[in-house]
């Protein structure tokens, strides 16, 4: 099917020009740009299919599906071309694109607040006081919450693309295989697959961390910090504590595995195919 050769091809694609150039903290908080950027592949997959692309060469695709990522991004003027149901199912996918690339710059803004709190994320200084445990939990909750928001507001996107779809002029068979397409690619997405996996480790880590923190509040007083220690002075408290410590870094630590996995899977595809974190305005 042409629609699963094009999510092997694009989906690393776009997603790999975003991940390449996040590390360590940045990568965990823009979690789900994966996420919008395989819906957004979905999309370019059926509307391969629809053109019949199969009779296009390899090179005047990529070369038709980056121009149309880089006119979402405002990287170069639209140019009209094709059918009339190929124009409109462009302007579809561009005002999609632009979409998703708003979403991910304000997401981007609002996370970056959080940045400097979750960057020091289990230090000595995050234990120091109640006030920086309870900061500490506010930019992991608000993190949380803030993912969760634009998830929503993806659902929101993916349904309202599938209602303008449904009232263009568009025949009825172009339509039912374009959805087909796109329903089907999204399903079948080994990267998208990967991306859910991390993102449910993601979940658990920000619930097991929040449970620390409101745990060392509770027992404050049996805490204290030197240089690059938090001593506990119950021993009790202290296995406890430690127990749950350890369960945070090794969330920490599948999360950044799992996400270091999904970059392999977008760099080995990343170099045959033409699309830059350039072409996506970045």
């Amino acid at each position: 099917m042409i629609g699963h050769w094009f999510v092997s091809l694009l989906l690393p694609a776009i997603i790999g020009s975003i991940a390449l150039i996040m590390k360590g903290e940045r990568l965990r908080r823009f979690s789900y740009w994966f996420m919008w950027a395989a819906i957004a592949v979905a999309v370019f997959s059926a509307m391969a299919h629809v053109v019949n692309v199969r009779e296009k060469a390899r090179v005047a695709v990529e070369a038709q599906i980056r121009e149309i990522a880089q006119e979402a991004a405002g990287k170069k003027p639209v140019q009209e071309s094709g059918t009339p149901e190929e124009r409109v199912a462009s302007d579809l996918l561009r005002d999609f694109m632009r979409g998703i690339l708003a979403d991910r710059k304000q997401h981007d803004m609002d996370a970056e607040v959080y940045a400097p709190l979750l960057s020091v994320a289990y230090s000595v200084h995050s234990f120091s006081s109640k006030t920086a445990m309870n900061k500490t939990m506010v930019a992991v909750d608000s993190t949380a919450k803030l993912d969760k928001d634009t998830y929503q507001l993806l659902q929101t996107r993916i349904t309202e693309f599938r209602r303008r779809l449904d009232s263009s002029n568009i025949s009825s068979d172009f339509k039912q295989t374009f959805l087909e397409e796109f329903n089907g690619a999204l399903a079948n997405s080994e990267i998208l697959k990967q991306q859910e996996e991390v993102l449910n480790t993601e979940n658990e880590w920000a619930r097991a961390t929040d449970a620390l923190y409101t745990y060392a509040s509770q027992y404050s007083s049996q805490l204290n910090t030197a240089g690059n220690q938090v001593i506990v002075k119950n021993a009790q408290v202290r296995q406890e504590f430690h127990t749950r410590l350890s369960k945070c870094l090794d969330l920490n630590n599948k999360v950044n595995a799992g996400k270091a996995e999904l970059k392999n899977l977008q760099v080995k595809k990343m170099q045959q195919y033409g699309l830059t974190a350039s072409d996506l305005g970045q």
